[in-house]
């Protein structure tokens, strides 16, 4: 069996960045996502390292044997596996819609928890790959239109870093990612927006991310926040008391959509 590393997600944005950098040390990747003409783009911008792809909706509820059956048909094991694939929402509960939240705390929640306990033995069997989930800064935030979003980024957090004490041992080392902004199209920014958070380092390019969460994964990490400046929001974050946290979002409501 070949080992493998599984990127789900990997059409756009953070998912791409991983699959670049793994192609750099010539890991045989599965490319997972839904969006086939883009994981075929991204296969071919790949060159001569060896990539699978699989276009399914990671929402089905067979989504995570449709990838278990590709691995064997195709002689592959898992070595490691990349949770990139989400959603975001940000527009408070009482009007949102319905399917869309279900949708995402289907993606954030369910299928990497399904996924990552299908694929756990074959890692294991490997015992020296890693477990990287795109959880985020949001986890901590209180602010009022991200209550799906952070509340599903908060359960990523918090079962990677349990899963990493409980297969230690063996080889495996699981991390979550939390970064704050970074340079995709998931917040539907203008463009002059994400040029100038990447300017004043509010954001950070995918590529940078993927580069450092597998540094940092390696070495350990179980958690990984990106940058100095959401270091030291963190503990202010924390003790923002409710009055500010509702004068804050008066003032960004605008955004909400």
């Amino acid at each position: 069996m070949k080992q493998a590393v599984i990127i789900t997600g990997a059409a756009g944005g953070i998912g791409q960045a991983f699959a670049k950098e793994y192609a750099k040390e010539s890991s045989t990747l599965v490319l997972v996502d839904k969006n086939e003409n883009s994981l075929q783009k991204l296969k071919n911008d790949l060159g001569q390292v060896e990539a699978f792809t699989l276009s399914i909706d990671l929402v089905q509820q067979n989504s995570t044997e449709t990838i278990l059956d590709f691995l064997k048909s195709n002689g592959l094991i898992c070595r490691s596996l990349v949770h990139t694939a989400g959603l975001f929402s940000y527009q408070d509960i009482d009007k949102s819609d319905m399917n869309k939240m279900l949708l995402i705390h289907h993606l954030h929640t369910t299928q990497p928890l399904q996924l990552t306990i299908a694929l756990l033995p074959q890692i294991e069997e490997v015992g020296e790959g890693e477990i990287i989930a795109m959880s985020s800064f949001a986890r901590h935030t209180p602010m009022p239109g991200l209550a799906i979003y952070s509340s599903t980024k908060a359960f990523v957090g918090r079962f990677m870093e349990i899963l990493h004490n409980e297969v230690y041992e063996k080889g495996v080392k699981v991390m979550s990612c939390e970064p704050g902004a970074i340079d995709t199209t998931l917040y539907g920014l203008p463009n002059k927006y994400r040029k100038l958070a990447l300017l004043l380092h509010v954001s950070r390019t995918p590529e940078k991310l993927a580069k450092d969460a597998i540094r940092k994964v390696r070495k350990g990490k179980t958690h990984y926040t990106p940058g100095l400046l959401y270091s030291v929001l963190l503990p202010i974050i924390k003790i923002l008391p409710d009055p500010l946290v509702r004068f804050i979002d008066k003032k960004i409501s605008k955004y909400k959509k």
